[in-house]
């Protein structure tokens, strides 16, 4: 495995430098910070992979080694490489990150090659995709051809039945909610460009019963009014209500992002004394030259 994986890395390698040389030659330097790369820690007889760079996906019915024009070679060979049937079984951790580049202010994950694929993930206990910074240019999400994400986080998790640990960019569609025995522990979301109903719902969920940790960041672009889609009182004070806090009374619930005052906040907290509410405020950042319009 380890040879199979420092040759991943010199095919991705080679592949950003043959582009370069292409178009410059004289200043084909490899970029840390802005190039393609895959990094790994070998725990045991199991792998740690971390992917970095961009996360699109011209065609995903193309093999990368088929493309015939510049294309995004490297997360495409990634994709491929950990879905191949004698390596996802042995895979412990996945971590996507990458610079903040996108098209039209969104910055893609395109996961289409993973959940078409028959490859099971049976070993892994942490998925992260890298969420998006209050001061990054574009939002980060996974999707499909810049569109909506059509249950692919949901169908994502499907394929991780031993996944402890789930970080996505993107909240899941009501499908995440019918998946039965899971033994998810610690869920970290943002809401993306639809927050899907996300909190109501895990208040009506008998599922998830292992759950003891969510993070969830309501929005990441809040500037001064209250916008007509931010999720109401009423929805976290079912949540606090549930089951499933009273089930775990140290549950760990981390917010960010919300437009609650700080009176529901409170009273948020005198619901259930014993679970560890931690509210985290925060604003997204504006251009000077934008404060005027």
């Amino acid at each position: 495995m380890i040879e199979r994986l420092l040759e991943l890395q010199r095919r991705i390698y080679h592949y950003q430098m043959d582009i370069k040389q292409s178009y410059d030659p004289d200043h084909a330097v490899w970029s840390p910070y802005r190039d393609a790369k895959v990094s790994f820690a070998q725990v045991g007889d199991q792998y740690e992979l971390l992917f970095y760079g961009v996360g699109y996906d011209e065609n995903p019915t193309i093999a990368a080694d088929d493309f015939d024009y510049e294309t995004n070679y490297p997360f495409v060979k990634f994709l491929e490489f950990i879905c191949l049937p004698d390596v996802a079984p042995h895979l412990a951790s996945l971590t996507f990150m990458g610079p903040d580049e996108g098209a039209n202010g969104m910055n893609e994950w395109n996961f289409s090659r993973i959940v078409h694929s028959e490859a099971e993930f049976s070993a892994l206990r942490s998925f992260l995709v890298q969420l998006t910074d209050s001061g990054d240019h574009n939002v980060r999400f996974i999707g499909c051809d810049y569109d909506e994400e059509h249950g692919m986080v949901t169908k994502l998790l499907a394929k991780m039945p031993a996944v402890l640990t789930f970080q996505t960019p993107t909240v899941p569609d009501e499908a995440f909610f019918a998946i039965e025995g899971h033994p998810l522990r610690e869920l970290r979301l943002q809401v993306g460009f639809s927050e899907e109903s996300f909190i109501t719902r895990l208040a009506e969920c008998p599922y998830y019963a292992e759950l003891r940790q969510l993070d969830f960041s309501e929005r990441i672009e809040t500037i001064d009014e209250v916008p007509e889609d931010a999720i109401p009182y009423a929805s976290y004070e079912a949540l606090f209500a549930s089951d499933r806090f009273i089930r775990q009374p140290h549950f760990h619930f981390k917010l960010r992002h919300s437009m609650l005052t700080l009176d529901e906040v409170i009273a948020l907290g005198k619901l259930q004394p014993h679970v560890q509410f931690l509210f985290i405020q925060g604003r997204g950042g504006r251009y000077a030259s934008h404060l005027c319009d």
